[in-house]
């Protein structure tokens, strides 16, 4: 099922006759092509806010889909309905008790943040062709797992820690590989003895060992390469 994340302009209204921090919102429009070139059609909702009722829990409302950090549960949805405009919601923010949610309560007021954007998954779709022009794809359903107010859609901050973490991973691992490689070649070779290896039990050392023109023993990179190699072979032992 592939992730959804779709940012709309919504009117948040206050509702003057509700309690605190209540609003009512447009999340998500009906038949428009929206700034991904999709169309979420009308029921795509349909299944899951039944099973959000049928659950006996509310639907949260998250600030910017900062799922992980808790003081961005900002509150919860008191009432769900697809319209003919879209999907329409009743929220409550935590306006006494949560300072962020009383904030973002507030700029909504303001007009200073005017998005929602919602979060869940696409469980179906349908490619509909058209002649002489580019076909539609249309989302036909949708697994809601949050919604909430944002300045613009997803928080780009969230995509380059994620990148970021992918390339440290593929960094340490190409970095271990080549020391490896380094390792067993100079193990080979008979120079270097690793922590608690018997010396007595290695092949003879030779008479000469040649050195860079940078210095004597092993080049720098070489030796940082063995050194990282060591420390890991030895990382977590008593």
């Amino acid at each position: 099922m592939r992730t959804l994340n779709k940012a709309f302009t919504a009117k948040a209204v206050p509702v003057e006759d509700g309690g605190a921090g209540e609003f009512t919102a447009l999340v998500s429009a009906f038949g428009v092509v929206d700034r991904h070139g999709e169309i979420i059609d009308k029921g795509a909702f349909t299944d899951t806010l039944a099973e959000w009722a049928s659950s006996g829990r509310n639907i949260p409302t998250i600030w910017s889909h900062q799922w992980t950090d808790p003081e961005s549960f900002i509150g919860e949805y008191i009432g769900a309905e697809e319209t003919e405009a879209g999907l329409e919601l009743r929220g409550r923010l935590d306006v006494e008790d949560n300072p962020r949610a009383a904030r973002v309560y507030d700029l909504m007021r303001k007009g200073r943040v005017v998005e929602f954007s919602i979060g869940g998954g696409i469980r179906d779709w349908e490619l509909i062709e058209r002649p002489d022009e580019d076909p539609e794809f249309h989302i036909t359903s949708i697994e809601l797992w949050e919604a909430g107010p944002c300045f613009k859609g997803v928080n780009p901050g969230t995509e380059l820690q994620s990148v970021k973490a992918v390339q440290t991973a593929q960094a340490e691992e190409f970095g271990k590989t080549l020391a490896d490689q380094f390792l067993a070649a100079i193990k080979q070779a008979g120079e270097f003895t690793p922590t608690g290896e018997d010396p007595a039990a290695q092949p003879a050392q030779p008479a000469e060992v040649k050195t860079s023109s940078a210095g004597t023993g092993a080049a720098p990179h070489v030796r940082a390469l063995l050194e990282l190699t060591t420390m890991t072979d030895t990382e977590g032992t008593p």
